[in-house]
């Protein structure tokens, strides 16, 4: 809480936002899926953006205060940054060309090191693997900036939280300077190459269940897949569970649903 002092921000404000941002994720978990897909464009994208800083302040101070000084070499952050961007092709290939060439040649291989019988686990490996790679390269760009604070400065200090605070104590832009590199090497990582890996996830964890959607004119358009559009006014309507294959599928404006059930569920209203 000591580093608040420098940044301005007061202890009753940072805990009145915390306590903020918790409610606002307590109420997107106990809501519906039909309420999720109805959800305002503004309130979608509050509450993506609280995830996100949620997020990176919990990995950052988490990473942060784990970090030990001197031990991070440059040579060691070229290999991870390498293995890397491998996982990420593989990622990649796994999560939007299933069936090129190229994964077709990765799942030969795999079977033939894992075995037919372990092969589905596979993606699973991959999901850890490169999860845990993406981690400690920002736990090392990190850990990069505040070893250089610590030289730069030759404040001779082993605790990391304590070369934040002397170093920002000799210059106060220097923690601006932490926190913008933190979050730029967050956003990069996490949009970056974390994207396929969120897809993958959300394939294996997260089942679509067909809907029925009551129109504002009485018509009904039952057994379909619901997908939000890239316009948030609307959502998009398919008879196939992978979109980019739907041979028939509909965009249809929030303002003209009256109702979205999950197929064979009782009606749940949506109130706007």
């Amino acid at each position: 809480m000591e580093l608040l002092k420098y940044l301005n921000i007061p202890e009753l404000t940072t805990i009145v936002t915390i306590v903020f941002m918790i409610v606002i994720g307590i109420h997107f978990i106990k809501m519906s899926e039909p309420e999720k897909l109805m959800e305002s464009g503004r309130l979608k994208t509050l509450r993506m953006l609280i995830n996100e800083i949620i997020l990176f302040v919990i990995v950052t101070i988490v990473l942060t205060y784990v970090h030990q000084v001197g031990i991070i070499n440059p040579a060691l952050m070229l290999i991870n940054l390498f293995c890397l961007l491998f996982s990420t092709i593989l990622a990649f290939s796994y999560s939007d060309f299933k069936h090129n060439r190229f994964q077709i040649a990765v799942n030969k291989v795999v079977i033939r090191f894992l075995g037919q019988r372990f092969y589905k686990y596979f993606v699973y490996l991959l999901i850890l693997g490169h999860s845990f790679l993406v981690i400690w390269f920002y736990k090392q760009s990190i850990s990069m900036l505040i070893d250089n604070l610590n030289t730069y400065y030759k404040l001779n200090q082993t605790d990391p939280v304590l070369i934040l605070i002397e170093a920002t104590q000799k210059n106060k832009l220097n923690i601006y300077l932490y926190l913008g590199f933190a979050f730029f090497m967050f956003f990069l990582l996490r949009k970056a190459y974390m994207h396929p890996i969120n897809k993958i996830t959300n394939g294996i964890f997260q089942t679509k269940h067909r809907k029925n959607i009551r129109l504002s004119s009485g018509e009904q358009i039952k057994n379909v897949y619901v997908f939000q559009s890239a316009d948030n006014k609307f959502i998009i309507a398919s008879v196939d569970e992978v979109l980019s294959s739907s041979v028939k599928h509909y965009h249809i404006n929030k303002d003209k649903i009256d109702y979205i059930e999950v197929a064979s569920n009782s009606w749940d209203k949506i109130i706007k």
